[in-house]
């Protein structure tokens, strides 16, 4: 029950502060986008504004969200009130799955019907992902400037496993990064090797759940201790 009074007051948050209106003009816009183009590139342009998502909007108004609520005193009353650290944390996931999938599924049926239990299995588990990235960098921020050079700071770690693709010339070097394998799933224009879906999944799902809980006791420590 604390879980969905967390949700229900991030939902609150979301409207107030006009972050669900701003993913109502991305919608919008990734829709006048994607008319203009046709055939493969249509798919291309799908795939890549699909899983732009999590990472613009999960990681990036994850750490503006945070900041904020610690102005505001909220992180603060977690220590003096039944309102646990796992429940915040938990709600703040899935309040931007909620939003995330919704999205997702959208742009995915937008002029060609490309939705399909993969594709938002994916999604999914990166909008788990960049949320975690959000907390995790919002934590070293006092404000949301500095928090904006530090997050362009960490998104150059994002690009690591495309540069060994290039430099190498073998996308199996991707599969060692999280952010490597969304793109092997659901951007890369070719299947990596017949019925191989199912082992990235699961090879994503387990670094998510890892990179959840690690960044959840960081999270827990930094509140409980301020470090």
């Amino acid at each position: 029950m604390r879980v969905l009074k967390n949700l229900k007051n991030d939902f609150r948050f979301f409207y107030q502060y006009r972050i669900l209106h701003v993913y109502v003009l991305i919608l919008l816009f990734y829709w006048f986008l994607l008319s203009i183009f046709d055939g493969e590139m249509l798919v291309i342009l799908k795939r890549a504004l699909l899983f732009s998502e999590p990472i613009v909007l999960g990681f990036f108004f994850m750490g503006g969200i945070y900041l904020i609520e610690k102005q505001e005193g909220i992180i603060d009353m977690m220590l003096v009130t039944p309102r646990k650290i796992f429940h915040y944390f938990l709600a703040k996931h899935l309040a931007f799955l909620c939003v995330g999938i919704v999205l997702g599924t959208i742009i995915s049926l937008i002029r060609t019907r490309d939705f399909s239990f993969g594709l938002i299995l994916t999604l999914f588990l990166a909008n788990v992902l960049f949320t975690s990235f959000g907390i995790l960098v919002s934590l070293k921020a006092q404000n949301v400037n500095q928090y904006i050079i530090l997050s362009l700071g960490f998104s150059f770690l994002l690009v690591i496993p495309f540069v060994l693709m290039i430099l190498l010339g073998n996308p199996f070097y991707l599969i060692y990064h999280p952010f490597g394998l969304i793109y092997l799933l659901a951007i890369h224009p070719f299947v990596v090797i017949p019925y191989a879906e199912g082992w990235l999944w699961l090879l994503l799902a387990s670094q998510v759940v890892v990179m959840f809980l690690l960044i959840y006791r960081i999270f827990s420590r930094h509140v409980r201790f301020g470090r």
